[in-house]
């Protein structure tokens, strides 16, 4: 199964998808700095242990990203996705092999 080519009729869902993004990224940004904070101060725990916790979070999401793209694959190899899926499923794969 080939790419999917992205047109320009395309181009709502492609600024949907980066506005979302972009969206997501920026609230992250300032959720982190609040949360160890709120840790630190509200809660009292060290910094060590404020740590751990972004530390053990993190490694979560990264892992659970990974399954995600990984189940993808394998549904999108045997061609059990939706017609309707195929443009969604190429931007997913391509946004989580550029992740880091």
């Amino acid at each position: 199964m080939g790419s999917v080519p992205v047109t320009i009729s395309d181009s709502s869902l492609v600024r949907l998808l980066l506005t979302s993004q972009f969206s997501i990224k920026f609230g992250f940004t300032l959720l982190m700095p609040y949360l160890a904070g709120h840790l630190t101060h509200g809660l009292g725990l060290t910094a060590s242990a404020v740590g751990l916790i972004l530390g053990i979070r993190n490694a979560s999401q990264r892992g659970l990203a990974l399954v995600g793209d990984g189940q993808m694959t394998v549904k999108r190899s045997r061609g059990q996705l939706p017609e309707s899926w195929e443009l969604a499923s190429e931007m997913v794969l391509r946004g989580g092999a550029t992740r880091t």
